[in-house]
């Protein structure tokens, strides 16, 4: 597999697919609960990157935003396989509006596959006076144990379970 800027491009570019294709057909053909408060993206790994993007990008849409064990390429990086040009500057990690409901973060504290950059996410955040939830699964590695804790974590608080 090729992890050129041009493949990081394709994720980056869901969030127009999810935007202008995805949700109003999801709109259209379903009956489903729209607006911020009931809407949440949420991700493991490349896809935790993809939902601080887009959550980050387009809070109007969002009130939930879950990454779980997220990717590089927030910040500009080059980590163990290849450069990541970023998305943001950590100090441009803010909510440009009303910030959502609820923000989470999480990985396990032996994944070796993602490091320390959730734990950089966390502390942007956290430096950027964010509001948001992070937490670490002790002993989890890029694995199922960090996806259940997260999805499960993230769940169970937008629903008050």
């Amino acid at each position: 597999m090729d992890f050129s800027q041009e493949y990081y491009d394709g994720y980056d570019n869901f969030i127009n697919d999810l935007v202008n294709d995805i949700m109003p057909y999801m709109k259209k053909n379903y009956r489903i609960a729209t607006g911020r408060k009931n809407t949440a993206i949420g991700g493991f790994s490349m896809g935790g990157r993809n939902s601080i993007y887009i959550g980050f990008t387009r809070p109007d849409l969002f009130g939930y935003v879950g990454a779980f064990s997220p990717a590089p390429g927030i910040f500009e990086t080059t980590d163990m396989i290849s450069y990541h040009k970023g998305l943001f500057k950590p100090e441009e990690l803010v909510y440009k509006s009303k910030a959502p409901y609820l923000t989470m973060l999480s990985c396990g504290t032996s994944d070796f596959v993602v490091g320390d950059y959730p734990e950089q996410y966390h502390n942007a955040l956290e430096a950027n006076n964010q509001e948001h939830i992070w937490y670490t699964i002790e002993g989890a590695n890029h694995d199922d144990i960090a996806i259940t804790s997260g999805y499960y974590n993230f769940i169970t608080n937008i629903f008050n379970v």
